[in-house]
């Protein structure tokens, strides 16, 4: 046979009878997809071959060269990933936090690296209460994709949430990525604002005025920083 099966286990399919993913290109396969940018390459999977382009491009069918013209059908495990996420989403949608918890266990069973779910997890949790436990989960999301910006905001808020003294670090690399986000820069104006750090505190309140206008608390300790800040002005003159 001009495949074998690599360790890595493949997600379930409805197709039947197709070459799984997970399969090593061990010597020249057609493919019989018109056009077709697939270039096998030997020594890795078809996933590996073809994990550079888009999902609806993963292979349609595979031609053997020596089977008298058999096409095999494969699996595309990039729809399928789409496919949890998407009920997975849905139930997060509509509030239903335990579903979407036992959906994205089930679903860390077929894909235990898949960053997506494992924040679609902490979501899950924190919709729970469970802050501790959604924390755990968007830091094993970042554990495989460290820049993943919703497993950071999960972090970041779950951090601020507990109190965690990380919650600083964590909520300025959520704005390296998106310097004018509200909702970060109001936390990050509360921690300024604990400190005493008012000229801080007022520059990521500002940048929060879209939700803090609505807050009472948030809104008098922006107004208790100008206050300060323009004492100290006039004592400087």
């Amino acid at each position: 046979m001009f495949l074998n099966r690599s360790s890595k286990s493949a997600p379930r399919n409805s197709a039947r009878r197709v070459v799984p993913w997970n399969l090593i290109v061990r010597s020249p396969v057609a493919s019989d997809y018109v056009p077709s940018a697939y270039v096998p390459q030997f020594g890795k999977t078809i996933e590996e071959s073809r994990e550079s382009l888009p999902p609806k491009e993963f292979g349609e069918f595979l031609r053997l060269p020596d089977s008298g013209g058999a096409l095999l059908v494969v699996q595309n495990p990039y729809q399928s990933m789409q496919d949890e996420v998407g009920r997975i989403s849905g139930a997060l949608r509509n509030r239903d936090f335990e579903p979407a918890l036992t959906l994205s266990n089930a679903a860390l069973e077929r894909q235990p690296v898949n960053y997506r779910i494992w924040t679609l997890r902490g979501i899950s949790m924190a919709g729970k209460g469970d802050l501790p436990a959604a924390l755990l989960a968007y830091k094993h999301a970042l554990k495989i994709s460290p820049n993943y910006l919703p497993a950071l905001e999960g972090v970041a808020q779950s951090e601020f949430q507990l109190g965690r003294n990380e919650a600083e670090p964590s909520l300025l690399r959520v704005l390296a990525q998106i310097p004018e986000d509200p909702v970060s820069n109001d936390m990050l104006a509360v921690l300024e604002f604990r400190k005493d750090h008012c000229a801080d505190a007022v520059n990521h309140f500002e940048k929060a005025a879209s939700i803090i206008a609505s807050q009472p608390t948030p809104l008098s300790e922006y107004g208790w920083c100008l206050a300060m800040l323009r004492r100290r002005l006039v004592s400087i003159f």
